[in-house]
């Protein structure tokens, strides 16, 4: 027995219409009511609730479709084929975010576009795509609080709470299978962040089966990249598996010396032990190397541009990087799918993440012992941009001879790079002279080994309630230390601390390792620190969702602990009571609660509401002040707190997209961590410190607004605006430590309150279109635009150290209105950046090859994307006198956007979908029962069918079927009380008197007019609308003439409510008629215009009866047709498409930008008309019958209100049997032509004037009466003659232009050509035909016409079209 309250149908490729399989189909709003499409495309949906849904089509690769349905007890809906369209630009949008390896540096802003990838939101998708590269923060958040999962796994570390993306970086293929929560939404899989959680599906039967190639180039990070994915699909033994593998590398990105080189390799094999049970492994490998660039002064890209890097110099005529980040951590997993009963499921998983991160520098530091073991010895900062080698150093240091900053200005601009030649030279000097090396490269080791088992519970306890629940634990071991990695042609490097001082009173502070004193390291030793940090959590969340028709709502709790110690591996010097073993075990537990509702005030207007309350542990980053040389951690440290809130006004319908959402996130106890070298540290100190912050509170408030609409077919615009204000909320308490202090320093507040938070523009916005063409290829274009984006503040330098000497009291010559002015936060420029995609794809055979490419920044603009204030001008005089230059020496440094850049992508694509078609008669059709035939339980016959992939065919009647009910299954019990005519005198009334609708108020005597509907938009050739009439047949009678009616209604699949022949009543009172597009429509009033009715009160207007009335359209002629018949079902008899449309389709050709327009000719009546067909429809790309018949269709005008047409419900409606055509007589010239001389020619490049041809001998008339004929035109230098009906108010308009006699007595195999453009037209219109004897008048002459295929006017300027005609048989 089939499930009560279902919905069928069978999903198919729009292009191929193959079926497709695995696609997701689930009743909106509820997660428990979900398939999936068998291989045949068939589905399944059962136990629905009454009432209106959607349903809901999602497959990777295809976008996302919502139908209308609406249910009533005991029924069975079966939508027939749904037809799903690839998003071909969804195949490519993956492309350069995790290639980036985005939160590469850690001193950069950190970006969240990896997070955002996946969301169909408008805002989000600008955001990860269009403002990534500004380094903007959705509501200014770091991507720590946002959850990346994969298979319900967590991928954030621990050490800073972010997403590792290039873990998995270079595998788009198959990590595209996302599922996104924006903000505090609900999240089937953990509790996830304040930013959101996306979860990355990698179960390879959930990978559509075939394989795929890609191959790109790029000038942005890589310039080359190479993948390859297979997926076998899910195999009749239960076993499916997919593979990938990619390189992507470059010797060169944008910046100068940023090389590129990695490789990814994943697989992933699940089994399918049963219908309930499922194990999943998949392993990840991605390893992968990079060249990374610096932030500079202002001085230096002045100097040397934004392209500029000083990491990198020549060695042996290659460029070498000495700041390299490398990641090596593969990822194994193995995850259970257990489908415990029909609505509930537990997915069991474990990983284990192991490997290793290097980040490279140079030390420059080396240094020997001397006679009495102290160090002795260092190099010079080798880096070219240090500050006492570039001119604003000596420009302040020797004002009186500008000479030496000329010098070392010149240096700087013809090299400027890192002289590895320098560093082995003196490497080499050390070792002749028998000391150690001064300048060695060494990497900064993090090798985490991590591992993690959890569990998620997912259960449906009734239609309404779904409860979700979680508990994950986690162990990580994370070794760190340094690492020699090249010792630039030196022996040894002595493991001592160079910076030490104090010497004579310590002389043990200058070791790194107590336990191992004066060692000397050499390539693959660890040295200077290395020490372990232990961590475990262990957490759980539980989640209970609610979903009904109005409002949904849910609530959701977590509790979390989390632990770490330090194990320190070196005793140092500097702290040798407190840096080697065990430290001290933190614990942390953190709690979370949060809760959302959604109201649905109607299907098109919600309001989502969301607030949150969340208590974590801080990162390990910011929990040890500096864990490289001890145990301490930040003093009164604690669980940071979170507060946050946001509302959202959510529109939709299928033409415009938008959310207003409003945001506010309050931010507490949070910790911040900072290294660099100070100048002013009480005083006239300098020293190398950690600058601690603890205590800091954050507040983010702000709006976003995101709204696309399909304006056309093919034309898509979005806009996108995001306005913030993210700020420091209090002033934290700073502390300082260094090994020149015997305890940490505390300075007391930093004074930060009220300053911009730094991290990319606060303020963004985007305008952009997209346009599609039916030949599937696309463009886009994107203008955005950045504002209030602010340098990263110096807390050092708004402390009491700032304005106190060295005894503790103010500067003498303090200015606190100068100090004010100093400490002002730099705002950078504002700036607009230009974007251009676009791409193109084909279908050869079963293979999809695709290409696309995108400019960014198309105009070069340089802009910031972040910066900090250097820490080193830690007090009020160092600033002042630093800041009082014309070239600071301590400048802010600065990150610079990338200027230009490409992309380019191609893709070969397979597909794997076999369709098999078996005709099966159900005459006497038995059972059948499949292979996985549960014990008793009987499958209904289609089910059965689909699953074994078939397509029926059954000798039922076109008319025996179930038409869709919709609210109501017996008579509403009304009766009309007024006629279609009634309604067109209201209107006519209202006209009369200057109005443009007759609107019917709500407080007249109540009107209602009866009618029948004759439109279906099944095939999709009508959208949002119905067309009804008040006759059954073709008669007429003047007391109540036939007479129809466009009804307005903004709702899709209109034909499951109101079929073909259903009878409806329309409740007139709140309603109004006018005049759209040329033809009587019905709708909503708005001002002077008709609105659509929309979904939620649609039974209060168009109310259905239970008489579904056989309807026989009117038979008539093109000529015999009136206005009287808009909006009627008519039939034209013996007709066929004109000749030379014959080999086109419908509206499938790249001239069809809306809508297609074919002609239809009489054969007796002589008649023609224009049949319209939607770009939409199912049948557009089919060709066009090349027969004759009947024809039936609703009579109407063009969008444009400028001709009369014809529109189908469905190809049922064209019935041309015969195969003899009525075309009329056409020359038919057989013999041989010939090109080699031109006996007439004329290209009207010397026609300025239409007159000028007739002293030629043409023959230019216009023979309908009216005055208008053919007229020289010109375009991009080209002459040409014209005719156009437009503006000219003549209807018909027949015009014909004649040239002068040819005399072809003396020549043979003639040949006439010819060029035409056809632009603006519904139908073809132009016809060309030759005659021996011309009258002189054209409609008096024999005319013979011409073989040619003349071409169909579209939307747009066309080219001309060249064409030409055999006419060797003429003669005279």
């Amino acid at each position: 027995v089939s499930g009560q309250n279902s919905v069928t149908g069978m999903v198919i490729d729009a292009n191929t219409d193959d079926p497709i399989q695995n696609v997701l189909v689930s009743v909106a709003g509820n997660n428990n009511k979900e398939v999936v499409t068998d291989a045949s495309g068939v589905f399944k949906l059962t136990n629905i609730v009454v009432g209106e849904v959607d349903v809901v089509f999602k497959k990777d690769g295809y976008s996302i479709l919502r139908m209308p349905v609406t249910i009533t007890e005991g029924q069975e809906i079966d939508l027939g084929t749904i037809l799903l369209k690839k998003f071909i630009q969804e195949d490519v949008t993956l492309i350069s975010l995790t290639d980036d390896e985005l939160n590469d540096d850690s001193t950069a802003a950190d970006n969240i576009s990896g997070l955002l990838q996946s969301s169909r939101d408008v805002f989000l998708r600008t955001a990860a795509f269009e403002f990534g590269s500004t380094f903007f923060r959705v509501r200014g958040l770091d991507s720590e609080n946002g959850t990346v999962l994969i298979n319900g796994i967590e991928m954030n570390k621990q050490f800073n709470g972010r997403p590792q993306w290039s873990n998995w970086g270079g595998l788009n293929d198959v990590v595209r299978n996302q599922e996104l929560t924006n903000g505090l939404s609900a999240s089937d899989y953990t509790f996830g962040g304040i930013l959101g959680t996306t979860n990355i599906n990698t179960r390879a039967s959930q990978y559509r089966k075939g394989g795929r190639v890609t191959i790109s180039s790029s000038d942005r990070s890589y310039t080359s990249r190479v993948m390859a994915t297979y997926s076998s699909g899910l195999l009749e033994s239960g076993w499916a598996y997919t593979v990938s593998a990619g390189r992507r590398w470059g010797d060169e990105g944008f910046n100068d010396g940023t090389f590129y080189d990695a490789n990814s390799l994943f697989v992933s094999v699940e089994k399918k032990l049963n219908d309930n049970h499922s194990l999943n492994f998949t392993g990840i490998y991605a390893p992968n190397r990079r060249g990374q660039s610096s932030a500079n002064t202002q001085e230096v890209f002045d100097l040397k541009g934004i392209r500029y890097n000083d990491f990198w110099g020549y060695q042996d005529g290659e460029k070498r990087n000495s700041r390299v980040r490398r990641v090596v951590e593969p990822i194994l997993m193995l995850n259970h799918f257990w489908n415990i009963g029909e609505n509930t499921t537990l997915n069991t998983n474990v990983a284990y993440q192991f490997g290793e991160q290097g980040r490279s520098r140079i030390d420059f530091g080396g240094t020997d012992l001397d006679a009495s073991g102290f160090p002795i010895g260092s190099g010079v900062n080798v880096s070219p941009t240090y500050y006492q080698k570039l001119p604003s150093f000596f420009a302040r240091n020797n004002p009186e001879n500008p000479a030496l900053a000329f010098g070392a200005q010149q240096a700087f601009i013809e090299g400027g790079q890192i002289d590895w030649a320098e560093l082995y030279r003196v490497n080499q000097d050390r070792l002749v002279a028998g000391g150690n090396a001064v300048n060695i490269v060494y990497e900064d080791r993090t090798d985490d080994r991590q591992f993690t088992a959890n569990t998620i519970l997912n259960t449906a306890i009734n239609d309404n309630i779904t409860l979700n629940a979680g508990a994950t634990f986690t162990s990580l071991t994370s070794e760190n230390f340094a690492e020699v990695t090249d010792l630039l042609g030196a022996r040894g490097y002595l493991d001592v601390d160079n910076f030490a001082d104090d010497l004579a009173n310590d002389p043990g502070s200058v070791q790194n390792d107590l336990n191992n004193p004066n060692r000397l390291v050499g390539e693959g030793d660890r040295f200077r620190y290395a020490f372990d940090i232990e961590s475990n959590t262990i957490g759980g969340f539980a989640q209970a969702q609610f979903k009904y028709k109005k409002i949904d709502f849910f609530v959701a709790g977590s509790v979390k602990n989390t632990t770490y110690q330090r194990i320190g591996l070196y005793r140092n010097g500097g702290f040798p009571n407190k840096s080697f073993g065990e430290g001290e075990k933190l614990s942390f537990t953190g709690i979370g609660a949060k809760a959302g509702f959604t109201y649905k005030l109607t299907g098109r207007h919600l309001f989502d509401f969301n607030g949150g309350y969340i208590t974590k542990a801080p990162s390990i980053r910011n929990t040890y002040s500096n864990s490289r040389e001890n145990h301490d951690i930040v003093p009164n440290i604690t669980e940071e707190k979170i507060t946050s809130f946001d509302a959202s006004y959510i529109y939709r319908s299928p033409i415009i997209k938008a959310r207003l959402t409003g945001y506010y996130t309050k931010m507490e106890d949070a910790n911040e961590i900072s290294f660099f070298f100070a100048d002013g540290i009480g005083g006239d100190n300098q020293a190398f410190v950690q600058e601690i912050l603890q205590g800091v509170d954050k507040r983010h408030l702000g709006g976003e607004l995101g709204l696309e609409a399909q304006v056309t077919s093919t034309i898509k615009l979005k806009g996108v605006a995001s306005v913030g204000q993210f700020t420091y909320d209090n002033n934290p308490d700073l502390y300082l430590s260094s090994e020149d202090f015997e305890e940490t320093q505390y300075l007391g507040k930093s004074t930060l309150k009220d300053y911009r938070i730094a991290g990319g523009p606060q303020r963004a916005f985007s305008l952009g279109f997209e346009y599609r063409d039916p030949d599937y290829w696309w463009f886009g274009a994107t203008t955005n635009f950045f504002s209030n984006a602010y340098i990263d503040v110096s807390p050092l330098q708004r402390s009491s150290n700032f304005y106190t000497d060295f005894d503790g009291q103010p500067f003498n010559d303090y200015d606190p209105e100068l100090a004010r002015e100093l400490l002002r936060q730099e705002q950078f420029d504002d700036y607009m950046l230009v974007n251009l995609i676009g791409g193109k794809s084909w279908k050869l055979g079963d293979y999809y090859v695709g290409f696309f490419a995108s400019i960014s920044n198309v105009f070069d603009k340089e802009y910031r994307t972040g910066g900090f204030e250097q820490g080193r001008n830690a007090n009020f005089r160092e600033l002042r006198d630093d800041s009082a230059l014309p070239t600071r020496v301590f400048g802010n440094r600065y990150w610079y956007g990338r200027g230009r850049t490409y992309f380019l992508n191609f893709i070969l694509d397979s597909k794997q979908n076999k369709k098999i078609k078996i005709a099966v008669s159900l005459d006497n059709a038995e059972i059948i029962k499949t292979k996985q035939m549960k014990a008793n339980k009987i499958f209904s016959l289609i089910a059965v069918l689909g699953t074994m992939g078939l397509v029926i065919t059954s000798c039922v009647q076109d008319d025996e079927f179930a038409i869709p009910t919709g609210t109501t299954t017996v008579d509403p019990g009304l009766t009309a009380n007024a006629t279609f005519q009634n309604m067109v005198a209201r209107y006519q009334q209202a006209a009369s008197n200057g109005d443009d609708i007759a609107e019917i108020a709500l407080d007249e005597a109540e009107i209602i007019i009866e009618g029948y509907v004759v439109s279906s938009d099944q095939a999709g050739n009508f959208f949002e609308e119905i067309v009804i009439q008040n006759k059954t047949d073709g008669s007429d009678d003047a007391a109540d003439p036939r007479l129809g009616f466009r009804v307005d209604i903004n709702q899709s699949g209109l034909f499951q409510r109101y079929g073909f022949g259903r009878k409806v009543y329309i409740k007139m009172n709140g309603l109004a008629i006018g005049l759209e597009n040329g033809v009587y429509a019905i709708g909503k009033p708005n001002g002077n215009d008709i609105d659509q009715i929309q979904p939620f009160e649609l039974d209060d207007f168009v109310v259905r009866s239970t008489e579904v009335a056989s309807i026989t359209p009117k038979s008539t002629t093109i000529a015999e047709l009136t206005p009287a018949d808009e909006n009627t079902l008519i039939q034209l008899n013996d007709v066929q498409f004109s000749l030379n449309v014959l080999g086109s389709t419908y509206a499938g050709e790249a001239s069809d930008s809306f809508d297609g327009f074919r002609n239809i000719e009489e054969c007796v009546a002589g008649g023609t008309i224009a049949l319209q067909t939607s770009t939409f429809a199912d049948f557009k790309s089919l060709t066009i019958d090349d027969r004759k018949g009947t024809i039936q269709g609703i009579f109407t005008r063009d969008f444009g209100d400028d001709t009369n047409v014809l529109v189908i419900n469905t190809l049922a409606d064209i019935d041309f049997t015969e195969t003899v055509r009525c075309d009329p007589d056409v020359l038919d010239c057989t013999g041989p032509v010939s090109t080699a001389t031109t006996i007439f020619e004329q290209d009207f490049e010397t026609i300025t004037n239409e007159a000028q041809l007739d002293a030629l001998g043409w023959t230019n008339v216009n023979v309908s009466g009216g005055s208008e004929r053919y007229e020289d035109g010109s375009f991009s230098g080209d002459r040409y003659m014209v005719i156009s009906a437009f503006g000219t108010g003549e209807d018909p308009l027949e015009a014909w232009l004649v040239t002068p006699a040819i005399n072809l007595d003396g020549t043979t195999q003639e040949e006439v050509s010819f060029n035409i453009s056809a632009n603006f037209e519904t139908g073809t219109v132009l016809e060309a035909y030759a005659t021996e004897n011309f009258t002189g008048d054209p409609t008096t002459t024999e005319w013979t016409l011409l073989s040619v295929n003349i071409p169909v006017g579209g939307s747009g300027f066309g080219s001309f079209v060249p064409l030409d005609a055999n006419i060797s048989c003429l003669n005279g």
